[in-house]
């Protein structure tokens, strides 16, 4: 097995993790706040965010690393474009998730979206990627 297989495996694995995060979030978490009438509802799903966000980012670390290597290695398959899609998807969902960390009065909760749309985009380019032919 290549390097390049090796690390594709391992980005589309870890991004899976970040999707799945968002995902729940976006789903129970912040959806769950809407419901409740009870406003320090929010104040406790608040610091859980922020530090769910916090202990990913080790994790978020080694994904970013392993996309720069796909995009590094040799290629094998064609269509390389799509790694340069699926790593500009990584750095845009840093920002957000960057941005979010510095949000202050619960105004995170509005980058759920866009960040999970950033990682959809970035798993989608790098899952297109490993189904084309090899050279």
């Amino acid at each position: 097995m290549s390097l390049e297989s090796i690390a594709l495996i391992g980005v589309m694995t870890l991004l899976s993790i970040f999707l799945g995060t968002d995902i729940l979030w976006l789903l129970v978490g912040y959806s769950s706040t809407d419901a409740a009438t009870d406003p320090t509802l929010l104040d406790t799903v608040e610091p859980l965010y922020q530090m769910s966000t916090q202990r990913l980012s080790f994790v978020f670390a080694v994904l970013l690393l392993g996309a720069v290597v796909i995009n590094l290695v040799s290629h094998t398959r064609t269509e390389v474009y799509l790694l340069r899609i699926g790593l500009g998807g990584l750095l845009i969902y840093m920002m957000l998730v960057l941005s979010g960390l510095l949000a202050v009065n619960h105004q995170s909760a509005w980058l759920l979206w866009p960040r999970m749309l950033a990682a959809l985009v970035s798993f989608w380019s790098f899952l297109h990627y490993a189904m084309n032919p090899k050279l």
